[in-house]
């Protein structure tokens, strides 16, 4: 049995898919042991230990103890960071471009209560935009550093192989998001009577490139149907796009266990991937799974998304505004069409993308390890 030292970077959304349940599906096998560290903190019993997105100096010390020590280290990333859209705040993390980090670092200063939408740059409030941009560079570097130290990267798409290995950075392996079948067991679907809800979940990047485009399309659907209902997930402050108040209703992050119930209610869900291209084809596809596992159809974009609808039969790609409005439009008048399009993407997930299913490959890329 393998044991591992996980160092996620944040107890987020990206350390349950990139390792908590993972490496807890390879627990329920008896595949591997796990302990997970949100500190650096060495263990001298495991033998692979592996940092997911972990990039602070103290970090970077305690790989080089392990592997100083014969331990072998993994970096995890599930991110274009060298693409980084202009608009998303995680320049200020890691971004490697300074004017971009210097547009959001002073448009975080100048924005009352941001840090209350943005509550994991609170820190930055009080750097200097200079400090900010050196801060983020230098995360960048220390970034690239590890991933080029380390004894093996995994990455979540063929993309970001690709991307990655134009740095120059070796031994990549691709280890998909997938969906953790038994987190959903007990989810039901939950129509609300009454209404088509037409949903979207998201953070802040997405809000600013990826709602905006389609807009257009979703308003003039509201406005011809009165009885579909907009859920925006993640950032109440869309609401602020959308007309019909009394039929647009937003909501912020909460549990866990709480997001995958209003998912649930979606009747149609939205993937939009819009602005960098290059950063967008490097995302996972994690949007569209989640809505499956609920047996909702999607309407989403070929970029990010294209590739997975069409394997499933889960959805309808669309391009610019006339396809959203009308793929949303045959989906709110076609309620066979939106049972058999959702429960085709609901069969994918769980003949092909569950962790439960897929958690060999995990296993495989740890123990390849150990075998030198």
């Amino acid at each position: 049995m393998l044991k591992l030292a996980v160092y996620p970077a944040a107890e987020d959304a990206t350390q349950m898919y990139r390792s908590l349940f993972p490496h807890r599906t390879m627990a329920e096998r008896s595949l591997a042991s796990f302990k997970t560290y949100l500190s650096p903190t060495f263990d001298s019993d495991a033998q692979v230990a592996i940092f997911q997105r972990a990039i602070t100096q103290e970090h970077f010390e305690l790989m080089k103890e392990y592997k100083s020590k014969g331990i072998k280290t993994v970096f995890d990333i599930d991110d274009d960071v060298p693409n980084l859209d202009k608009t998303n705040p995680a320049n200020m993390v890691f971004g490697s471009n300074r004017e971009f980090i210097r547009k959001q670092h002073t448009a975080l200063l100048s924005t009352p209560g941001i840090d209350k939408v943005l509550p994991y740059y609170k820190p930055l409030l009080s750097m200097k935009t200079e400090e900010a941009i050196e801060f983020a560079v230098g995360n960048f570097e220390r970034l690239m550093k590890m991933m080029k130290f380390a004894d093996l990267v995994t990455v979540s798409t063929v993309h970001l192989k690709k991307s990655y290995g134009g740095w120059g950075i070796k031994n990549i392996r691709v280890l998909e998001n997938q969906e953790k079948a038994s987190e959903w067991n007990s989810v039901m679907k939950t129509p609300l009577l009454g209404r088509t809800v037409v949903g979207w979940a998201g953070g802040i990047a997405h809000y600013f490139t990826d709602l905006k485009p389609i807009r257009e399309a979703a308003m003039r659907v509201l406005k011809e149907n009165p009885e579909v209902h907009l859920h925006i997930l993640g950032i109440p402050e869309a609401g602020a796009l959308f007309e019909m108040k009394d039929r647009v209703f937003v909501e912020p992050w909460t549990t866990w266990d709480n997001y995958k119930t209003n998912i649930a209610e979606f009747d149609i869900t939205l993937a939009p991937s819009f602005g960098n291209r290059k950063f967008n084809q490097g995302k996972s596809d994690i949007r569209c799974l989640q809505s499956w596992m609920c047996g909702n159809p999607v309407v989403a974009s070929e970029v990010t998304y294209g590739d997975s609808v069409i394997k499933s039969g889960g959805g309808i790609l669309a391009d610019n505004p006339l396809e959203w409005y009308e793929a949303l439009t045959l989906l709110v008048h076609d309620t066979g069409a939106r049972r058999d399009i959702g429960n085709y993407g609901k069969r994918y997930v769980q003949d092909y993308r569950t962790y439960e299913g897929r958690i060999g490959e995990w296993e495989a890329a740890y123990a390849s390890l150990l075998t030198f």
